[in-house]
């Protein structure tokens, strides 16, 4: 990963940092440098065509968060409390439960990448 950042430009420090925090020069250049340059790490297929839900003025969450986000609350040992907290997580008032399962998405996906 840090080699993928270096090669498009981006300092490592700040794509540490969460997407709405990052500077709004990267994230303008952010796609284009991913598309040129995922090739050449064999990675193919990375974006895909999805939809948002707007919740209040800043919250924004794409279909594909939700969907990561139950996947990683369901996943363990507790199949029945698991449940529950992944279909908590789907109410719109529980967004907190949410963004626990997207951050171990999240965890899971840096661990498959590195």
């Amino acid at each position: 990963m840090q080699l993928l950042l270096g090669r498009m430009g981006f300092a490592y420090d700040e794509c540490k940092q969460k997407f709405e925090y990052m500077s709004v020069k990267i994230k303008r250049r952010m796609k284009d440098m991913f598309v040129q340059y995922l090739p050449e790490f064999g990675l193919t297929d990375f974006y895909y065509r999805g939809f948002f839900l707007l919740h209040g003025c800043s919250s924004k969450l794409s279909a594909a968060d939700v969907v990561y986000g139950v996947t990683a609350l369901l996943e363990g040992s507790s199949a029945s409390r698991q449940f529950g907290d992944a279909y908590d997580a789907l109410s719109v008032n529980n967004l907190d439960k949410l963004e626990n399962g997207m951050r171990k998405a999240i965890r899971v996906q840096r661990v498959i990448l590195i």
